[in-house]
């Protein structure tokens, strides 16, 4: 017997016995509106439930799954999804973190949808894909590791433990706030390549630093996967973040008129979009929501 056997089949049953507790919570219907609470916690994974969903994570993202047991963490971004997703459409999910929302807007879309994650950090994907499956095991879902931008390329960021907030393609300064630095290597693909065709409604989320100008960009560009499709574009927005990828606010107001469309920020707790983005706005961050309900205009 090799030396490391009795050890690996020791793991082998943990993780089997991990399995099995996901399964079972998978099959057991919570009461909705309950308080988020952890139901599993070991040295390998974190399982948080909120209402009737199930959140894993690994144990570099404990701050994450904490976070979750505000019950306004995220809300206005879950409750909007949840409300505006569509039963059979496509959701594509651009930095998808641990895939929590990938696993709510899975449930909504169900079998007859479909949903993309995208994330350049390849210890998250097994969560990502744990997410989806724990929360509607008949959706189909992709995953792409990689980062989305203008055009195919590479590059490299440091990641920080324990303090997802600054591991990004576009980093802070001040990285004192991580801990347990280390520098990856991911390719960039253009985002249109990473939406799925199709007629169905189209629902994209984004969160990528200040990279979301050249992501709405490929979107809008030449040979468009929005084309006349029913869509919804979600993104994080924060003058700092542009400034910081080398983007300008303004660039968003134009991109906006060319494309037909207006963006209103999100209420942070409801969900529900407000006042109008526009130069009066640039200092303001938040979620910006953008409806394309008959697509991009036809050139």
């Amino acid at each position: 017997m090799a030396p490391n056997s009795g050890r690996l089949e020791q793991l082998e049953q943990k993780l089997l016995q991990i399995e099995q507790q996901l399964q079972a919570l998978s099959n057991r219907v919570p009461v909705p509106g309950s308080e988020p609470k952890v139901v599993i916690s070991n040295d390998e994974i974190t399982v948080v439930q909120v209402a009737q969903f199930f959140f894993a994570f690994p144990p570099s993202q404990l701050n994450h799954a904490l976070s979750y047991l505000n019950p306004s963490f995220d809300l206005g971004m879950r409750t909007f999804i949840a409300k505006f997703a569509k039963p059979g459409g496509h959701f594509v999910d651009i930095g998808a973190n641990c895939g929590t929302l990938t696993a709510i807007a899975a449930r909504v879309v169900g079998p007859q949808g479909k949903v993309v994650s995208v994330e350049p950090i390849g210890d998250l994907g097994p969560f990502i894909r744990r997410n989806a499956v724990l929360n509607a095991p008949l959706t189909p879902f992709e995953l792409h590791t990689c980062c989305a931008g203008a055009e195919d390329g590479d590059v490299s960021f440091q990641v920080f433990e324990f303090d997802n907030r600054i591991s990004t393609q576009f980093s802070y300064g001040d990285t004192g706030m991580g801990d347990l630095a280390k520098t990856i290597e991911a390719k960039v693909r253009p985002a249109k390549d990473l939406v799925p065709t199709g007629d169905n409604p189209l629902f994209i989320k984004i969160d990528a630093e200040g990279n979301e100008m050249s992501i709405l960009n490929s979107l809008a560009g030449h040979d468009s996967p929005i084309g006349e499709r029913d869509t919804t574009i979600v993104f994080e927005y924060a003058e700092e973040h542009f400034r910081r990828a080398g983007s300008d606010p303004a660039e968003l107001v134009t991109l906006l008129g060319k494309i037909g469309g207006v963006a209103r920020y999100m209420n942070p707790l409801t969900g529900e979009p407000e006042k109008e983005f526009g130069e009066k706005t640039f200092a303001d961050p938040g979620n910006l929501i953008v409806w394309l309900p008959n697509g991009l205009p036809i050139s």
